[in-house]
Protein backbone atom coordinates (compact mmCIF):
# COMPACT_ATOMS: atom_id res chain seq x y z
CA UNK A 1 0.00 0.00 0.00
CA UNK A 2 1.29 3.43 -0.93
CA UNK A 3 2.26 6.01 1.69
CA UNK A 4 0.67 8.81 -0.38
CA UNK A 5 -2.73 10.31 0.40
CA UNK A 6 -4.60 8.46 -2.38
CA UNK A 7 -2.20 5.63 -3.17
CA UNK A 8 -4.11 3.39 -0.74
CA UNK A 9 -6.96 3.36 -3.27
CA UNK A 10 -4.87 1.59 -5.90
CA UNK A 11 -5.75 -1.95 -4.90
CA UNK A 12 -4.15 -5.12 -6.19
CA UNK A 13 -3.55 -8.63 -4.96
CA UNK A 14 -5.28 -10.86 -2.47
CA UNK A 15 -5.02 -10.44 1.33
CA UNK A 16 -3.18 -13.28 3.11
CA UNK A 17 -6.30 -14.26 5.07
CA UNK A 18 -8.26 -14.79 1.83
CA UNK A 19 -5.34 -16.77 0.33
CA UNK A 20 -5.36 -19.03 3.40
CA UNK A 21 -9.13 -19.58 3.13
CA UNK A 22 -8.75 -20.43 -0.57
CA UNK A 23 -5.95 -22.92 0.19
CA UNK A 24 -8.13 -24.67 2.81
CA UNK A 25 -11.02 -24.84 0.33
CA UNK A 26 -8.72 -26.36 -2.34
CA UNK A 27 -7.66 -29.07 0.13
CA UNK A 28 -11.30 -30.11 0.53
CA UNK A 29 -12.78 -29.34 -2.89
CA UNK A 30 -9.75 -29.64 -5.18
CA UNK A 31 -8.61 -27.07 -7.72
CA UNK A 32 -11.21 -24.59 -8.83
CA UNK A 33 -12.12 -23.45 -12.30
CA UNK A 34 -10.02 -20.32 -12.22
CA UNK A 35 -7.70 -18.01 -10.37
CA UNK A 36 -8.63 -15.06 -8.17
CA UNK A 37 -6.87 -11.90 -9.29
CA UNK A 38 -7.81 -9.47 -6.53
CA UNK A 39 -10.01 -9.11 -3.50
CA UNK A 40 -10.77 -6.20 -1.22
CA UNK A 41 -13.34 -5.00 1.24
CA UNK A 42 -13.55 -2.63 4.19
CA UNK A 43 -11.58 -5.01 6.43
CA UNK A 44 -8.51 -4.79 4.19
CA UNK A 45 -8.93 -1.26 2.86
CA UNK A 46 -11.08 0.76 5.30
CA UNK A 47 -13.97 2.53 3.61
CA UNK A 48 -13.90 0.63 0.30
CA UNK A 49 -16.68 -1.59 -1.03
CA UNK A 50 -16.43 -5.36 -1.42
CA UNK A 51 -14.91 -6.26 -4.80
CA UNK A 52 -13.44 -9.51 -6.12
CA UNK A 53 -12.22 -10.65 -9.54
CA UNK A 54 -11.28 -13.96 -11.07
CA UNK A 55 -10.15 -15.43 -14.35
CA UNK A 56 -12.13 -18.60 -15.20
CA UNK A 57 -10.19 -21.15 -17.26
CA UNK A 58 -12.34 -24.30 -17.21
CA UNK A 59 -15.81 -25.63 -16.42
CA UNK A 60 -17.26 -25.52 -12.94
CA UNK A 61 -20.46 -27.56 -12.77
CA UNK A 62 -20.75 -27.17 -8.96
CA UNK A 63 -21.69 -23.53 -9.15
CA UNK A 64 -20.27 -20.45 -7.51
CA UNK A 65 -21.64 -20.52 -4.84
CA UNK A 66 -23.38 -23.87 -5.22
CA UNK A 67 -26.49 -22.75 -3.31
CA UNK A 68 -29.21 -20.17 -3.91
CA UNK A 69 -29.11 -17.14 -1.60
CA UNK A 70 -30.07 -13.48 -1.32
CA UNK A 71 -28.63 -10.37 0.31
CA UNK A 72 -29.86 -7.33 2.18
CA UNK A 73 -27.89 -5.26 -0.35
CA UNK A 74 -27.57 -4.96 -4.15
CA UNK A 75 -24.88 -6.84 -6.05
CA UNK A 76 -23.24 -6.59 -9.47
CA UNK A 77 -21.73 -9.55 -11.33
CA UNK A 78 -19.62 -8.96 -14.44
CA UNK A 79 -18.62 -11.42 -17.16
CA UNK A 80 -16.17 -10.54 -19.94
CA UNK A 81 -14.74 -12.64 -22.76
CA UNK A 82 -11.05 -12.52 -23.64
CA UNK A 83 -11.24 -12.48 -27.45
CA UNK A 84 -9.89 -9.00 -28.24
CA UNK A 85 -11.13 -9.29 -31.84
CA UNK A 86 -14.68 -9.90 -30.59
CA UNK A 87 -14.94 -8.54 -27.01
CA UNK A 88 -18.73 -8.91 -26.91
CA UNK A 89 -18.37 -12.71 -27.16
CA UNK A 90 -18.12 -14.26 -23.71
CA UNK A 91 -15.99 -17.12 -25.09
CA UNK A 92 -18.20 -19.54 -23.21
CA UNK A 93 -21.50 -20.01 -21.48
CA UNK A 94 -22.60 -19.21 -17.94
CA UNK A 95 -25.85 -20.41 -16.40
CA UNK A 96 -27.11 -18.05 -13.69
CA UNK A 97 -30.32 -18.41 -11.69
CA UNK A 98 -32.02 -15.14 -10.70
CA UNK A 99 -35.25 -15.49 -8.78
CA UNK A 100 -37.20 -18.33 -10.38
CA UNK A 101 -35.50 -17.82 -13.78
CA UNK A 102 -32.47 -19.55 -15.28
CA UNK A 103 -30.44 -17.38 -17.64
CA UNK A 104 -27.81 -18.48 -20.14
CA UNK A 105 -25.15 -15.82 -20.65
CA UNK A 106 -23.04 -15.94 -23.84
CA UNK A 107 -22.16 -12.25 -24.25
CA UNK A 108 -19.91 -10.01 -22.14
CA UNK A 109 -22.21 -8.26 -19.66
CA UNK A 110 -22.87 -6.91 -16.20
CA UNK A 111 -25.74 -8.37 -14.14
CA UNK A 112 -27.44 -6.24 -11.48
CA UNK A 113 -29.08 -8.22 -8.67
CA UNK A 114 -31.37 -6.11 -6.47
CA UNK A 115 -31.32 -6.69 -2.72
CA UNK A 116 -33.66 -9.45 -1.61
CA UNK A 117 -33.67 -11.26 -4.99
CA UNK A 118 -32.52 -14.87 -4.74
CA UNK A 119 -29.73 -15.87 -7.11
CA UNK A 120 -27.21 -18.59 -7.93
CA UNK A 121 -25.88 -21.08 -8.42
CA UNK A 122 -23.75 -19.60 -11.17
CA UNK A 123 -22.28 -22.35 -13.35
CA UNK A 124 -19.64 -22.02 -16.05
CA UNK A 125 -21.06 -24.52 -18.56
CA UNK A 126 -18.59 -23.84 -21.40
CA UNK A 127 -15.23 -22.07 -21.39
CA UNK A 128 -13.62 -21.73 -24.84
CA UNK A 129 -11.18 -19.01 -23.77
CA UNK A 130 -10.60 -17.46 -20.35
CA UNK A 131 -13.53 -15.47 -18.92
CA UNK A 132 -12.98 -12.52 -16.60
CA UNK A 133 -15.52 -12.42 -13.77
CA UNK A 134 -16.12 -9.89 -10.99
CA UNK A 135 -18.55 -9.37 -8.12
CA UNK A 136 -19.10 -6.20 -6.12
CA UNK A 137 -21.56 -4.74 -3.62
CA UNK A 138 -22.10 -1.21 -2.25
CA UNK A 139 -21.16 -2.54 1.19
CA UNK A 140 -17.81 -2.77 2.91
CA UNK A 141 -18.10 -6.53 3.32
CA UNK A 142 -19.64 -9.64 1.82
CA UNK A 143 -20.64 -11.68 4.81
CA UNK A 144 -22.88 -14.60 5.51
CA UNK A 145 -24.49 -12.49 8.23
CA UNK A 146 -26.15 -10.51 5.41
CA UNK A 147 -27.06 -13.64 3.45
CA UNK A 148 -30.07 -15.91 3.69
CA UNK A 149 -29.31 -19.39 2.34
CA UNK A 150 -31.90 -21.59 0.65
CA UNK A 151 -30.55 -25.12 1.09
CA UNK A 152 -33.37 -26.76 -0.88
CA UNK A 153 -33.74 -24.26 -3.71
Amino acid sequence: MSETKYGKYIISGIPDKIKEEMAKRREVEGEGAGKMLLYTDGDYNPGVYYFTTQWVYRLDEKGIPPITHDHSYDEYLGFFGSDTDNPEDLCGEVELSIGDEKHTITKSCVVFIPKGVSHCPMKFKRVDKPIFYFATTPTTSYSKENTEIYENA
